[in-house]
């Protein structure tokens, strides 16, 4: 597996152990905790005596951003937090595919990017004409644990070049709809 975090950088992993490392990677997240503005009883935002509002702490949400997980990747995710009795929250299924879910515990939310961008991958890094494009790996040459160390310095710069382009692809994506919406709102 490989991630990437604005924080860490390129995360990987590999091995018969690397899906229970992931697990745990993602587990041992801590939450982000920030301050978020609240109503009062009346539905109205609180203030201070001041007039200063009030504010309450709130566990920020983080993301988890596949490409495509939400036909693959999230089920064995769902399975293992499930046997491990991780609550998960805001589940969305639609006709089989996992669109999103969060972990509660980090507010760590999973998204499916694939669920608004149609096509590869590898179109996509293209189309958004992301700095780091998807490589290529001949998937057959892996059939077992032996081929994986065999193969590493191939398919290595493969999933770094993924998530990487990953990375770069949801950027273009958030700018892109945040643009339309500001100019579809006249805040441009």
């Amino acid at each position: 597996w490989g991630l990437y975090n604005s924080n860490l950088g390129y995360v990987m992993d590999y091995g018969e152990d690397c899906f229970e490392n992931f697990i745990n990677f993602i587990l041992e997240i801590p939450p982000v905790i920030g301050k978020k503005p609240y109503k009062n009883e009346y539905g109205k935002w609180a203030h201070d005596n001041n007039g200063q509002l009030k504010y309450k702490e709130v566990n920020k949400p983080q993301y988890a951003i596949a490409y495509n997980g939400s036909r693959f990747d999230f089920h064995f995710v769902i399975d293992e937090l499930s046997r491990r009795n991780v609550e998960i929250e805001n589940l969305i299924i639609n006709n089989g595919a996992i669109l999103g879910f969060s972990i509660k515990h980090n507010n760590l939310k999973f998204w499916d990017i694939n669920q608004h961008i149609a096509g590869p991958l590898k179109k996509a890094l293209k189309d958004f004409k992301c700095d780091t494009q998807k490589g290529d790996f001949e998937h057959f040459k892996v059939k077992s644990w032996t081929d994986v160390y065999q193969y590493k310095d191939e398919w290595e710069p493969y999933l770094e070049g993924d998530v990487l382009g990953l990375s770069q692809l949801v950027e273009k994506y958030s700018n892109t709809v945040y643009h339309i919406f500001d100019k579809v709102n006249g805040l441009e």
